[in-house]
């Protein structure tokens, strides 16, 4: 038998092989978990549950890489779990990082930053969702040509007493950005957004602060309110709104673009769990 792990592992020794011998290029990493619903299959009885005990089968984090146009270069890992019944109804609020599920997010991106520490040459960009949005994300990026875009997922102080939030819709817009996006169904929409960005400095959040008091320094990040002003179309409810962090510097307009060219790009690991 097979064991996923070394299926892993043969894949990212293809993939070491690949960034050896190719031009100095960007890399982007791109993080999503889904769902392996096997609810009402034979097998299920064997297996553990999901976000309800009912539900039976395994949670999938995937890290899937793919260049600057979206063309898929690998997958470079995959983490595999489901929860027993004892795991329900258990407030998780003060755990440590360590002992939480959204602990997968920082353990796939120090793993990241290892692998491309061993190529300079290339750039190499960890993308990920709102669930990845907590400061020992930000504060575990320690390799020069690694970086961070993510989305925000709550409003947080920033160091000088202020709100993240606040700060992005009190910037000046720089400019009007057009560009598609996929639909829910995987329909391509020609959207524009206003842009606006600024530098932020964050503090570092209690739970760093108690569990690892030697890394909890502020850091500093770039963010980028991305706002729709193009008209609803009729498969949205609301309009687009993206709060983006990023360790890569932003001071004009066409890196803000950059960025959330880089940002759209999530796309494709939604396309992978399609597959």
């Amino acid at each position: 038998m097979v064991k996923h792990e070394y299926l892993i592992l043969a894949e990212r020794d293809r993939l070491k092989n690949y960034f050896e011998s190719v031009a100095p290029m960007t890399i982007l990493g791109i993080q999503d978990t889904t769902d392996l619903d096997f609810t009402g299959k034979q097998v299920s009885k064997k297996l553990g549950s999901l976000n309800y005990p009912s539900r039976k089968g395994y949670h999938a984090h995937n890290h899937l890489f793919c260049d600057l146009e979206g063309v898929s270069l690998g997958l470079f890992n995959q983490t595999l779990w489901n929860r027993s019944p004892e795991a329900y109804g258990i407030n998780r609020q003060q755990w440590s990082l360590v002992d939480k599920e959204s602990v997968r997010w920082r353990n796939d991106f120090e793993q990241f930053q290892a692998f491309f520490a061993q190529f300079p040459q290339h750039t190499a960009i960890q993308v990920c969702d709102r669930e990845a949005d907590y400061y020992e994300m930000f504060e575990a990026r320690k390799v020069d040509n690694v970086h961070l875009v993510i989305r925000s997922n709550k409003d947080k102080s920033l160091c000088n007493k202020q709100k993240l939030w606040d700060t992005l819709d009190q910037q000046e817009v720089s400019n009007y950005y057009s560009t598609s996006i996929y639909s829910d169904k995987g329909k391509k929409h020609e959207i524009t957004f206003q842009v606006k960005f600024t530098s932020v400095k964050i503090p570092p959040n209690r739970r760093a602060t108690r569990d690892q008091p030697d890394n909890s320094e502020p850091v500093e990040l770039y963010a980028i309110l991305v706002e729709q002003v193009s008209p609803l179309q009729d498969w949205q409810e609301k309009p687009i709104k993206w709060r983006l962090l990023t360790t890569i510097p932003v001071s004009t307009f066409e890196q803000a673009v950059q960025v959330i060219k880089i940002y759209i790009q999530r796309w494709r690991v939604e396309e992978f769990h399609y597959v």
